[in-house]
């Protein structure tokens, strides 16, 4: 039994934490007025934004030969959803109650027998949905995933029937930030281990993007191509205009995306990289030379293709100042975008 002592450090550190809270409440309430008066000042904005497009949507007399953003499909078979969480916690249920919905959302759509796409806002959205719907290298378009030593890529759908065919069972999936999004699978043997929730959503989600069917890869191959039209086009623009072009990181997937897309030295002058075996050497297939990256500052750069995209949040800010605003970024997942 606790001494008298004890009690009173207890009740003493308790009323400390309630006063933190209460100045952390305080903050939390500030911010969230300032940010509440940002979004009402913002609002007539976004109304006559709104009334403009829809001026000039109703206003076209062309529809088949205009853009599909102001005329329209026809059909709602596809939705985006932007999911915007927050970034940390302390927020009582506001996170898990958005992604409560969000879920809700998918199951009823998918019952309706459409597909859907998802777009986060916030760390805290993005962690808990992408253990459910983080297989995203369909709708990434992440195919420079696919070199020598990624040869087979596996669907939960693939490994639980590898898997039965051997008396075994995935009993469960996690989603992991490697390589800008895989998956690690945990295998057992069959009714050794309870079998995950995890498992049977994400079968079901696989089964939704029709990643047991060739039109799913068929749409795969589709928006690579565009990807590859986009690149080629905008480097031989820049090219045709004097622009001095180089690239950030000797990777892997830089491999597969010269070889297949036809990016030369005509196109990229140099990689830069800071792994010394890799400097002084060439890019595999299209001769891009391979420099070290301590001369990337003195090469004074118009425009820099990163090929590392999947830590592109950390390179961008390393070379911040550097970049300034007369250089830009040029990203290609999951689609290209001059930055």
């Amino acid at each position: 039994m606790a001494s008298l002592d004890d009690l009173k450090k207890r009740i003493a550190s308790v009323k400390s934490t309630q006063k933190i809270t209460k100045a952390m409440k305080m903050v939390a309430a500030a911010k969230l007025r300032k940010a509440q008066e940002s979004a009402e000042k913002g609002r007539p904005y976004s109304e006559k934004m709104n009334n403009i497009i829809l001026n000039l949507s109703n206003g076209i007399s062309d529809k088949e030969n205009t853009s599909k953003l102001l005329s329209g499909t026809g059909n709602d078979k596809v939705h985006l959803c932007v999911v915007m969480t927050s970034d940390r916690g302390l927020c009582g249920g506001f996170n898990s109650n958005i992604i409560k919905k969000a879920k809700s959302y998918f199951s009823k759509i998918s019952a309706e027998g459409k597909e859907f796409k998802i777009i986060t806002v916030g760390s805290k959205g993005n962690d808990q949905l992408k253990r459910v719907y983080g297989e995203k290298i369909i709708e990434k378009s992440s195919f420079d995933q696919i070199y020598d030593e990624h040869v087979f890529l596996f669907s939960a759908l693939s490994i639980s029937h590898l898997a039965n065919m051997h008396d075994l069972e995935l009993i469960d999936v996690e989603h992991q930030i490697t390589h800008g999004g895989s998956m690690r699978y945990t295998i057992a043997h069959k009714g050794s281990k309870d079998v995950s929730t995890n498992v049977y959503e994400l079968v079901q989600r696989e089964k939704e993007l029709g990643l047991d069917t060739h039109s799913a890869y068929e749409g795969f191959a589709d928006s690579v191509d565009k990807i590859k039209y986009d690149l080629v086009e905008l480097l031989t623009k820049l090219k045709n205009d004097g622009k001095k072009v180089v690239a950030y990181g000797a990777t892997s997937k830089s491999t597969t995306v010269n070889n297949y897309f036809g990016i030369t030295p005509d196109l990229v002058e140099c990689i830069y990289d800071t792994t010394p075996i890799k400097q002084n050497k060439f890019s595999p297939g299209v001769h891009i030379p391979v420099l070290p990256y301590e001369e990337f500052h003195a090469s004074n750069p118009d425009y820099v293709l990163l090929y590392a995209w999947n830590h592109a949040q950390e390179i961008m800010e390393k070379e911040k100042e550097y970049m300034g605003d007369s250089k830009h970024w040029i990203t290609y997942i999951p689609s290209v975008k001059v930055t």
